[in-house]
């Protein structure tokens, strides 16, 4: 889902979520594929870039994987042994 703050952009939105949910920054994952998720790949515990990301966001993420339509959410989550 996609969690966008009225007081700022998407890292506001998570941290907002993470004080209510008791969720450590660390416990976080992130996944983006344009400028608009800049500020969120960074503050995430791991920052996921979509194949299909723009050359800005692969220059701070954590880890990349395929595109969306060639299931790059899963491969990401299998990675990190979350699937």
């Amino acid at each position: 889902m996609d969690i966008i703050s009225a007081y700022g952009g998407k890292a506001s939105g998570m941290k907002f979520f993470m004080e209510r949910l008791q969720i450590k920054q660390e416990e976080t994952m992130a996944f983006g594929d344009a400028h608009n998720d800049l500020d969120m790949i960074a503050y995430a515990g791991v920052g996921v870039v979509m194949g299909n990301g723009c050359k800005e966001l692969k220059e701070i993420g954590d880890y990349i994987t395929d595109s969306v339509e060639n299931e790059g959410v899963v491969k990401a989550l299998k990675h990190f042994q979350l699937l």
